[in-house]
């Protein structure tokens, strides 16, 4: 009898002395709930909080750094031919045309803007190799194809120092080799900020021959005589 009622005790106040609650079962699972519930509730709080602070401020922070900068002298695109304008003998360009001389130019007149909206074959750049081609590769039945290859730009052309014909060749160009010079061509009238600065592009025999100078906070452009 005394066995029997040392094991009721035993059932009745745990292994360790103490009551052992009757729920404990049911308990253990909504604990967990309870702790699964703070942590997500916490972990959206705090990420909502953070996410909004880091990515709302770094993205309108980037945008500012990114895409802003002092202007140029140019409108932002193409005027209208007579629209008045403030600074008799400025040349704006605009587009992306490799050669300077296709892309639509306005140039302020004491009459107001002047509008030349040049009528240039596209570029061909359906035939390009996969690979750059060498400075002395022949081009046969390609004259006119122009390729790019990274910052290097390639054309296909049978007029180098003179009269057009004979054997097409390929030539290549490639960017200033001074740092402070943009990859690519700026349009005239772009802002740059290295006074005095000189930046030569492309080659005659493509067309693409253009030299700007930074001048007044702005690129001018300077004529390139080529040979005929």
């Amino acid at each position: 009898m005394r066995v029997l009622a040392c094991l009721v005790l035993v059932l009745a106040w745990g292994c360790d002395g103490e009551a052992a609650p009757e729920d404990s079962g049911r308990v253990g699972m909504d604990a967990g709930p309870v702790e699964t519930d703070a942590g997500g509730d916490g972990g959206v709080t705090d990420d909502a909080e953070v996410g909004d602070a880091d990515v709302g401020d770094g993205g309108a922070d980037g945008g500012v750094e990114t895409d802003a900068g002092p202007a140029g002298p140019c409108p932002g695109a193409l005027p209208s031919a007579g629209a008045s304008c403030g600074m008799p003998g400025l040349v704006c360009t605009y587009g992306d045309d490799p050669r300077l001389a296709c892309r639509d130019r306005a140039e302020c007149t004491d009459a107001g803007w002047t509008v030349d909206m040049p009528d240039c074959a596209p570029l061909d750049m359906s035939a390009c190799p996969p690979e750059m081609p060498g400075a002395v590769d022949t081009c046969d039945g390609m004259v006119g194809a122009y390729c790019e290859y990274g910052e290097t730009a390639c054309g296909c052309t049978n007029c180098f120092g003179g009269p057009c014909g004979g054997t097409a060749m390929w030539d290549c160009t490639m960017p200033p080799p001074d740092s402070r010079c943009p990859r690519r061509t700026p349009n005239a009238g772009d802002y740059c900020a290295e006074e005095g600065l000189t930046c030569d592009y492309g080659t005659c025999t493509l067309g693409t021959q253009a030299s700007l100078t930074c001048t007044d906070g702005a690129w001018r452009s300077t004529d390139i005589p080529c040979p005929v």
